[in-house]
């Protein structure tokens, strides 16, 4: 399972944090070289789970946002579509 756990805005930028769990064999490599590659800092890893966070100007988050939406990220169930505004 692959979601974004936190979005954050304040006036020196934006913060994004993702939570991946129940992960397979394997993925978890994968998922932090894309992650590192895309700026995230790792914050937890073990066998199968990983948070990471990343930092910096609105317009960038949202960027990555929208290419981790073509990699299965979503919102968890609880809280539902997203409430982020797109600027």
């Amino acid at each position: 399972m692959k979601l974004f756990n936190e979005f954050s805005e304040n006036e020196e930028g934006a913060k994004l944090e993702v939570y991946c769990c129940a992960l397979n064999v394997g993925e978890v490599e994968k998922l932090i070289s894309m992650l590192e590659e895309k700026g995230f800092e790792l914050i937890f890893v073990d066998a199968d789970s990983l948070t990471a966070k990343k930092e910096g100007e609105y317009k960038e988050i949202m960027k990555v946002k929208k290419e981790l939406e073509k990699e299965d990220f979503r919102w968890s169930l609880e809280k539902g579509k997203s409430k982020i505004s797109e600027k």
